[in-house]
């Protein structure tokens, strides 16, 4: 749906999560490419990733916040003040503990 402007694998290969410029996030089973969830946000979304657990959700977005939701149930986990101007890209260290 719309214009997408960035997209992201789930660490198990099952999901692909795309996010477009009106900052909805759809997330799509690799399988059967139906849609398995969308999330619209009322931020702009910058970047996308997943934690190598795949139950975590991190998005970064305009107002220098990294959101981190829970997989599947999208629900808040926790809020970080991450950079004070625009949060625009995430990647976790190698060993996966720090982003």
């Amino acid at each position: 749906k719309g214009e997408n402007i960035n997209i992201c694998w789930a660490p198990d290969g099952r999901t692909i999560a795309v996010g477009n410029k009106e900052d909805l996030v759809t997330f799509i089973d690799t399988k059967t490419y139906k849609v398995k969830a969308e999330k619209q946000f009322r931020f702009e979304v910058n970047e996308l990733s997943w934690n190598s657990e795949n139950d975590l959700f991190f998005i970064t977005n305009g107002q220098g916040i990294i959101e981190i939701l829970s997989w599947p149930e999208l629900e808040i986990q926790h809020i970080v003040q991450a950079h004070p101007g625009n949060c625009i890209c995430i990647e976790f260290s190698r060993c996966r503990r720090y982003f």
